[in-house]
Parts: C-alpha cells; sequence; structure tokens
C-alpha cells in the first residue's frame, strides 16, 4: 500500500541553520568528496554518525530523520546482500569479498545521505538555490529544481486524491487488486505530470518568460567566524581521513 511523504521546508532552528548558506554548502562539496572517495567503512560511517548528532543538536525530530533516511539505508541494506551472494556450480554462497564491497558502499551511502540530510534539515530551499546560482551551477538545472520543488507537492496532493478514492472502493483489498490499483494511480500522475507540465509552459511563455528566471538573491554576505568554523571542520574531516585510510580501516 502507497504512502505520500512530501519533503517539506526544514523545520530546524538550530545554529546551523543561521550560518550562511554558501559557506555550509562549499563544506557539504568538500566533505561529500572525501566521503566518496574514502576506501574504508570507517570514515563514511563516522561522518554519518556525526550529521546525525549535529542534526539532533539543532533541533531535527530524531524520527523525522530516521524517516528520511529509511529509505536510502533500506536500499544500501540490500546492496550489501545482492554484493554479498556468489552464484556458482554448488549454488550460492557469500562471499567474503563480496560483503567488505557491499559495506563499503552501504557506507558511504550512509555518510553522503547524512550530510545531504543535515543541510536539507538546516537550510531553506530558496536560500539553496541562491547558493547554487552564486556558484554558478548552470540555470537551468536551478530552473528545473525550483520547478521540481514547486509541481511534486502539487502531484503529491493529486496522488492523494486518487489514493484515497481506491482506498475507499476497496482498490487495495488483496495483493491482485493493489497491484492493479498501484498502477493505475501511477499512470494518472504520469499523465497529469506531462500536463501540467505543458500548462506550465505556457503559463510561463504567456508570462513573459525568455529562457531564464531573474537572478537569485543571496543570504548575505560571507561572515569570517562561520568561514573559519567551516574550514576547521573541512579540516578536521581531512585529518581524520587520512588516518583512517593510512590505517585503512
Amino acid at each position: 500500500m502507497p504512502h505520500f511523504h512530501p519533503i517539506r521546508e526544514p523545520q530546524s532552528a538550530g545554529a546551523l541553520r543561521r550560518v550562511n548558506t554558501r559557506t555550509k554548502l562549499v563544506a557539504w562539496f568538500f566533505l561529500n568528496a572525501l566521503v566518496l572517495l574514502s576506501h574504508g567503512a570507517a570514515f563514511p560511517l563516522a561522518v554519518a554518525a556525526a550529521c546525525f548528532t549535529a542534526a539532533m543538536a539543532n533541533g531535527v525530530p530524531v524520527r523525522e530523520y530516521v524517516r528520511r533516511f529509511a529509505e536510502p539505508g533500506f536500499m544500501a541494506v540490500v546492496l550489501v546482500g545482492v554484493k554479498s551472494l556468489s552464484f556458482d556450480d554448488g549454488g550460492v554462497s557469500v562471499s567474503r569479498d563480496g560483503l567488505v564491497a557491499g559495506s563499503l558502499i552501504a557506507a558511504r551511502i550512509s555518510g553522503a545521505v547524512s550530510l545531504l540530510l543535515l543541510l536539507g534539515f538546516t537550510t531553506p530551499f530558496t536560500a539553496l538555490l541562491s547558493a547554487l546560482a552564486w556558484l554558478r551551477i548552470p540555470k537551468t538545472f536551478i530552473e528545473i529544481l525550483m520547478l521540481a520543488h514547486r509541481y511534486i507537492f502539487v502531484l503529491m496532493d493529486d496522488a492523494q486524491v486518487v489514493y484515497q478514492s481506491q482506498k475507499n472502493r476497496l482498490g487495495y483489498a488483496g495483493i491482485g487488486r493493489g497491484l492493479k490499483s498501484f498502477g493505475t494511480l501511477t499512470g494518472s500522475v504520469m499523465i497529469r505530470a506531462i500536463d501540467q507540465s505543458a500548462a506550465t509552459a505556457t503559463a510561463m511563455m504567456q508570462r513573459g518568460y525568455t529562457g531564464s528566471f531573474p537572478a537569485q538573491q543571496t543570504d548575505g554576505t560571507f561572515r569570517a567566524g562561520e568561514a573559519v568554523a567551516a574550514a576547521l571542520v573541512v579540516i578536521a574531516a581531512a585529518s581524520c581521513f587520512f588516518v583512517f585510510e593510512l590505517i585503512k580501516l
């Protein structure tokens, strides 16, 4: 049975939310690169633990954090299982090398997702778009993000209406009927998305859209203290990264 959990604006009111978005985004890029470059599971898992601690310190509800982490966490567990299985003439066995490789991928997923969650919980979406524009990210990509963020909630509301209608008519009473109803739901949402894209494009052209939106405004100037603190965090993380790499953890 489907459940719909749209991603709303972050509700954190902690100190990280008041930090300049560009400072957070630059630090996020460096830390994420270190996580993806790690050859061991210890560093990504340490980053994941640090992000969870920082999120709790900034007032993020544990339940909300776990809910957002659940889907990528489930994918990481599945990857470990798939990588660890070895098929040969004797049947199915568990490969130690595959288990190690799967655990490394799962650790990287945990670290990268935790960094993204911390950034998302402590940064308004509009401020994030402004910071991306300041970093000279292509305007087309930013505009697609903005439109997707706007209309994902419209589509989620449409999906919820269809789902409730199906549920009231016992559309999910049984596995077979549930799969058929879910297929109908998916198709109706896809059709709605195509219709909405055409209507949005027409409305934008009628309002003078020329191929780009007005430039996003940045969220203030850099503050020296925040920049120094972010640099220290990155340096400390890089030091831990090299230590873990040397001792091959």
